[in-house]
């Protein structure tokens, strides 16, 4: 479920608004893409998606926002606080503090317990190590 919640930046229509397809067994045929298709769906390329590219280090912001008519307004304050729910640290130096964005999409308050399985050397931190989300809301933590 906090996968799901996680998975907040991504839909399952193309940027014409029409559903994502999947190929179908015959030659020629498609249908409707499932989540065993494309996993959450389609990364939204006006959302957070952008704000991680014009937080990568050296990056030509107005290269960004030309090739996906998107802004830079509010770039992330590190690469890896792309929501996903995976962190991905191509080269870590000391510490990073990484945060992420749980939504309840559902009608009940949920709570959710934070587990966390580090890398060999690598000591992990999670604040809040639990948190209780009510319906249609938010908690951010790192």
């Amino acid at each position: 479920m906090i996968a799901s919640a996680i998975s907040t930046t991504v839909n399952k229509y193309d940027h014409t608004k029409e559903m994502i397809l999947s190929e179908g067994y015959d030659i020629g045929t498609s249908y409707p893409s499932t989540p065993f298709d494309i996993s959450a769906g389609l990364a939204n390329r006006e959302g957070e998606y952008v704000a991680f590219l014009c937080s990568l280090p050296k990056i030509n912001q107005g290269e960004v926002e030309a090739a996906s008519g998107g802004s830079c307004n509010h770039p992330l304050e590190h690469p890896a606080d792309l929501n996903l729910p995976f962190v991905t640290i191509t080269y870590l130096v000391r510490s990073q503090v990484v945060s992420r964005n749980g939504i309840n999409v559902g009608g009940k308050q949920e709570t959710y317990l934070c587990v966390v399985l580090p890398p060999n050397g690598v000591i992990v931190n999670v604040s809040p190590t639990w948190f209780t989300i009510a319906p249609e809301g938010s908690k951010i933590w790192k």
